[in-house]
């Protein structure tokens, strides 16, 4: 049995105060600033949206320090279909993986090179209109929630065993994570221009990959729909400045071919298309090859369950 879904849950008699945000977790630190964060919130209620706000932070908290302006990120909605503890205890579920805003991140320049920080709060109103913040985690407080949940076999278990993160000599929950991200993502993408540049080693050239891509025969159900699916993806993103000139799909993967205006265009289109989860750009379910100007970019995007193609004998 999984067990992390049992390390973040709670209990069907808790009250919304004692809702949980295990994604992501206090010092978490991710690639660029246009990774799509995974967010991942616990309520013993189904009947609210969770609320998701950012706030620019640096590495003593927020920034500046106890500001407390938030900008609205996202509502996310939680699951209908409950999940029990062996207890009966009820738990439901609000997850998403998204990019957060430009303006929610902030260079934090003790660092150098500058690391981007954000803080994130959830937050979920009850029926008589009252507002509950999700009590956040740590590594070590993830690990908490595990074993006293397992030990006490409840989703309630961690509630009063000091999991959740606090202020220094208080109990007062901290009502935010901070995370970091390590490069901004114009930077991220400049240094990716060159066609000789891959996300892994064995990754192929632009031109082996377009005959890969060439080879493979056409899935009459599956290329038709993920063909209509990226289409639809591009055009609700609106990203100014990118022009979709060409989408193709075949048998285990798409080619999508994107002309942007400049490299701002093409920062405002990773952000825009981030949420869709289209476009990974890890290397295994997403790669990118850029023209020697950079305006043209080739996408390739994997068949759920595959793996784009790999240079052999390396």
């Amino acid at each position: 049995m999984n067990i992390l879904p049992r390390s973040l849950l709670l209990a069907s008699s808790l009250s919304l105060a004692a809702c949980s945000m295990t994604s992501p977790y206090w010092g978490q630190t991710f690639d660029t600033t246009a990774t799509a964060i995974p967010i991942q919130t616990w309520s013993p209620t189904a009947n609210a949206a969770v609320r998701i706000d950012c706030s620019k932070a640096y590495h003593g908290g927020l920034y500046p320090p106890f500001d407390g302006s938030w900008s609205f990120v996202t509502n996310i909605s939680p699951t209908s279909s409950a999940s029990y503890d062996p207890q009966g205890g009820v738990i439901y579920s609000a997850g998403k993986k998204m990019t957060l805003p430009a303006d929610c991140w902030h260079a934090d320049n003790a660092y150098n090179p500058p690391k981007y920080m954000t803080a994130l709060r959830a937050t979920q109103t009850g029926a008589n209109g009252s507002v509950s913040t999700f009590r956040v985690f740590d590594q070590a407080g993830l690990a908490c929630l595990g074993h006293e949940i397992g030990q006490s076999r409840s989703w309630s278990g961690w509630v009063n065993a000091n999991c959740a993160l606090t202020y220094s000599n208080s109990t007062t929950p901290i009502p935010y994570v901070r995370i970091l991200a390590s490069q901004q993502v114009a930077a991220a993408m400049a240094r990716s221009r060159d066609d000789s540049l891959t996300i892994e080693d064995n990754a192929p050239s632009a031109d082996e990959m377009g005959a890969a891509f060439a080879r493979e025969a056409r899935d009459p159900d599956w290329a038709p729909a993920m063909e209509k699916r990226l289409q639809a993806a591009y055009f609700e993103a609106a990203a100014k400045g990118s022009e979709l000139a060409q989408v193709s799909c075949r048998l285990t993967m798409c080619q999508a071919i994107v002309h942007h205006a400049d490299e701002a265009a093409e920062v405002e289109f990773a952000i825009a298309m981030a949420p869709s989860a289209l476009f990974t750009g890890d290397g295994i379910q997403g790669r990118r090859y850029a023209s020697k100007d950079g305006r043209a970019v080739t996408y390739y995007l994997a068949r759920e369950a595959n793996e784009l193609p790999r240079r052999q004998g390396r």
